[in-house]
């Protein structure tokens, strides 16, 4: 390709990663971190490709370039990751080498990965990804050149390959640690650590709110079977169940759950008792600080009541012709921002209220279930969190299946 050639279609491919950023720029997260790394990346890896392909051409296909696109998974959003796979090789390959094969060899590389590890960002499929990554590396240098094709040679691409591999899973996970604090997933390993139930905070809750703890581990069976059906991470939604409520811990004894026969509410003022029960949450914010618990758990602690308001207390107050404003019985949010901080909110919801029925058969189940996601969805509770209307009926069979087991009654004997 001729040099005025190259760089009008760098031209171009700037000029089409720039309409993609600003078309999108409010729904891409991290946008100014994902833009600056984006065409940093787009330069500066393929300087490094056009060294390597100095050095040696086939340098330049077993540099791990994959290993750097994966990030805007993470940082950014599938979407992104997408446009990142198509234009970053194009420019590595086509515009600074000149040679589209290569450019073909990353592209397909990073498609796939993107594709394996989509919705899905545990270590199993973080591993397959480098693995897939180094296997189409090989297939593509073996298709290309015949002299691969004597025993010694193939044993020098199975390496060359091995040794990509290894590169990818040791850049990517370097990238993801760099860049920890903007990105908004948090880790499969930090959630299989804070997923054991020996961790201290819950530990803490078992004994000093028994009730409390036992509730939330019906709210994280729920939320991580509704998390599935509807393709969200399952262990994010099961362990932000866990610490969902960790703010009662400040004041056991003011919850239902905790109480054993005394009603400690009882001549309260409704406005004060309000109060203390939305306190929950913003104490549960602040003990997740203090524990250093990760930022996607904070989110689902902060969001788990949204804006929604105390009905009881609310009806108290307005029962005994209070003066009251309506933001002292509402919490303070916000909405849920995500699937799986939406799904605990509907799980702790229809776990609390599931206690209330006195008739536990299916259709009083199926009824309760209906009506709570429905008030949540007519409140505008749910329109920050992407869940559709297909989405919320997949969860509701979910709930269902869950709490037709949990209420399962054995037979006299």
């Amino acid at each position: 390709m001729a040099f005025t050639s190259k760089i009008i279609f760098g031209i171009v491919l700037a000029f089409t990663a720039l309409a993609y950023f600003f078309r999108f720029k409010k729904e891409i997260p991290n946008f100014w971190v994902s833009f600056f790394i984006f065409f940093t990346f787009g330069v500066v890896l393929s300087l490094i490709g056009f060294i390597l392909f100095d050095i040696k051409p086939v340098f330049a296909y077993v540099f791990p370039l994959p290993a750097f696109i994966l990030i805007f998974n993470y940082l950014a959003d599938f979407r992104t990751a997408i446009i990142a796979a198509f234009i970053i090789p194009l420019i590595y390959g086509g515009v600074f080498l000149g040679n589209f094969e290569i450019a073909f060899t990353h592209f397909i590389s990073t498609l796939l990965v993107n594709f394996l590890i989509y919705q899905r960002k545990d270590f199993t499929v973080y591993l397959l990804g480098s693995l897939l990554a180094g296997g189409v590396n090989f297939a593509v240098l073996f298709a290309l050149d015949f002299n691969f094709r004597s025993l010694p040679r193939i044993l020098g691409l199975l390496l060359s390959s091995g040794i990509y591999s290894l590169a990818f899973l040791l850049i990517s996970g370097l990238l993801l640690m760099f860049f920890k604090n903007y990105i908004k997933q948090v880790s499969f390993l930090e959630l299989l650590n804070l997923a054991d139930l020996n961790h201290h905070l819950l530990r803490r809750l078992l004994q000093k709110t028994p009730g409390t703890y036992y509730h939330s581990l019906l709210v994280a069976d729920l939320s991580e079977q509704a998390a599935k059906a509807v393709e969200a991470d399952s262990l994010l939604a099961r362990v932000g169940a866990y610490f969902h409520d960790i703010g009662k811990l400040k004041n056991p004894e003011y919850y239902t759950e905790n109480q054993k026969k005394k009603d400690i509410y009882k001549g309260m003022n409704p406005k004060k008792a309000a109060a203390i029960v939305i306190a929950h949450v913003k104490e549960g914010v602040e003990i997740a600080r203090k524990y250093q618990l990760p930022k996607a758990i904070i989110q689902i602690i902060a969001e788990h009541h949204g804006r929604t308001i105390t009905p009881l207390f609310f009806t108290q107050a307005a029962r005994q012709k209070l003066k009251m404003k309506l933001g002292d019985f509402r919490y303070p949010g916000p909405q849920p921002q995500s699937k799986e901080s939406a799904i605990v909110m509907l799980a702790d919801s229809v776990e609390a209220a599931s206690r209330s029925l006195k008739k536990l058969d299916d259709a009083n189940i199926r009824k309760l279930i209906d009506k709570i996601i429905k008030d949540k969805f007519y409140q505008g509770e749910l329109e920050d969190s992407s869940l559709t209307s297909k989405d919320l009926s997949k969860i509701q069979k979910a709930f269902f299946r869950v709490l037709k087991g949990a209420f399962h009654r054995r037979i006299s004997y």
